[in-house]
């Protein structure tokens, strides 16, 4: 089962919607739980789960924000600083 935050309004135009259920002890902060993958349409779970990491983000300590988003941009660079490693062409 997987939990997002459903916001006011998505919270309850969510609730009751077949396999997704109100979140075990987070129901009451507005937070769903989703029984299957297909629980709901892949933009509109895209966007949900956006929406609960920036909320869930917003509230961390501002120390461990600036870690985080350290991180993520030392993952970016170490990505983009990768060798390409190039095939050979082989003649016959």
């Amino acid at each position: 089962m997987s939990f997002i935050q459903g916001g006011t309004g998505k919270f309850c135009t969510t609730h009751g919607t077949t396999n997704i259920i109100p979140a075990p002890y987070l129901a009451r902060a507005q937070w769903v739980g989703l029984q299957t993958k297909d629980a709901l349409p892949a933009d509109e779970l895209a966007l949900m789960l956006r929406d609960s990491y920036d909320l869930v983000f917003a509230k961390l300590p501002k120390k461990t924000r600036d870690a985080v988003s350290n991180a993520k941009l030392l993952a970016r660079k170490a990505r983009s600083m990768k060798p390409v490693n190039k095939k050979r062409s082989r003649s016959h």
